[in-house]
């Protein structure tokens, strides 16, 4: 994962989680075999309860959300073996220190969570490097 900081970007303490979150679901690239080091990141979320298929298939749909062009539209995917899915939504774009930015909107359900999700999380994302990365959780 890269943890690189996005100059001028925010932070909140409290949502340490959170951006782990965000950070393992942006990432560019991801292989399968890593996918399971992030359960512990994915702590307190429906994502908590996903396999490695799940993860996969969360991580693309995140990719797909952001790298899509034309007017913004949800991206959904769904594992109906594991009852698993969720949705992204691009909601605006910005440019923050000269790079590309994108307000995302995501949320995640498994079983023990609700479905459809009652919770959406929006974070801003920037592109440095062809990697989506965290510039503000709030």
């Amino acid at each position: 994962m890269d943890h690189d900081r996005i100059p001028g970007a925010t932070t909140a303490r409290s949502s340490g989680w959170l951006r782990a979150l965000v950070y393992a679901t942006l990432i560019v690239a991801c292989a399968p075999a890593a996918a399971t080091g992030w359960v512990k990141l994915l702590a307190r979320t429906a994502a908590e309860q996903f396999q490695e298929d799940d993860l996969r298939m969360f991580l693309e749909a995140g990719r797909d959300a952001l790298n899509a062009a034309g007017p913004p539209k949800t991206v959904e995917w769904s594992n109906p073996k594991n009852r698993t899915g969720g949705s992204f939504l691009v909601v605006g774009e910005a440019t923050r220190s000269g790079l590309p930015c994108r307000r995302i909107k995501f949320a995640t359900y498994a079983p023990g969570y609700p479905n459809p999700p009652k919770t959406w999380t929006t974070w801003t994302v920037c592109k440095v490097d062809d990697r989506w990365k965290v510039a503000d959780t709030k």
